[in-house]
């Protein structure tokens, strides 16, 4: 069974891997959160992610990923994924049992502003400047470009 948490900045490619690679990996299962939210609520344009459903589309994640691992089924979890918290969180979750593959995507902060503006639904570009800067001095890789 493998477990791949995906890690970059938005608009740094995640989920179009991630689909490409459940399509060619049949039995792969993909989890983000935005997918969750999309589910839930509705929105699909950034609208979803209110402070009082994030509990529950955490609960819900949760519960998915641990019928997919008791399961043996190949997981991908492609969300930003920088924050060193969260992926402790993934570690302490899924136990030692369980190798937890990191991929990260690393287009700096000017490639992925140039990505989301070409998207179809476009986050605020200020989301980027302030994942790059937070996140900046933990993965080189943000850095580069960046002003």
């Amino acid at each position: 069974m493998r477990i791949m948490l995906t890690r970059g900045l938005p608009s740094s490619g995640k989920t179009t891997w991630a689909k490409q690679y459940v399509r060619d990996n049949p039995g792969t299962i993909r989890f983000n959160n935005d997918e969750f939210s999309y589910m839930t609520t509705g929105w699909d344009d950034g609208r979803s992610f209110e402070p009082m459903d994030a509990s529950y589309l955490k609960l819900m994640r949760k519960m998915a990923i641990a019928h997919a691992v008791k399961n043996q089924v190949d997981i991908v979890l492609d969300n930003t994924n920088l924050n060193p918290a969260v992926q402790k969180e993934f570690v302490v979750f899924l136990g030692t049992q369980n190798q937890l593959e990191f991929i990260d995507f690393k287009a700096d902060w000017s490639e992925c502003i140039r990505r989301n503006i070409a998207r179809g639904e476009p986050i605020p570009n200020k989301v980027i400047d302030r994942m790059a800067i937070q996140y900046q001095d933990t993965y080189d890789w943000i850095r580069r470009g960046y002003r």
